[in-house]
């Protein structure tokens, strides 16, 4: 969200469901090469600390308006549409993926020892 004036953002206003799109874009198209340690790419858990973790932490962490000073219970219900927007766009993202819809693809992992 460093670069969210290219999409109109205001840290007054806050986040909307649009930008968190955007967000889980940017992250979907990132998360085969981009590890937090040094490791080839995060897997579909990537989408899980999105959903959960975005606005229960880091929406708060930041301060945007609307997000500070809520209950538990309140903060759970505030979230749900932004958990929604993130658990659908990712998998719209995933169906739209040729690679991930291919069966000429194998899916056998290979033994490491």
């Amino acid at each position: 969200m460093v670069h969210g004036d290219n999409y109109g953002f205001e840290k007054k206003k806050g986040p909307d469901v649009e930008l968190v799109k955007h967000f889980v874009t940017y992250c979907f198209c990132t998360h085969d090469v981009t590890s937090a340690i040094g490791r080839e790419g995060l897997g579909d858990s990537y989408e899980l600390q999105i959903r959960y973790m975005l606005a229960k932490f880091v929406f708060v962490n930041l301060k945007y308006k609307g997000w500070t000073g809520l209950t538990a219970h309140e903060l759970h219900k505030k979230a749900e549409p932004f958990k929604f927007a993130v658990r659908e766009h990712w998998q719209r993202l995933k169906r739209s993926d040729p690679d991930l819809m291919s069966t000429l693809k194998p899916f056998v992992k290979t033994k490491w020892c």
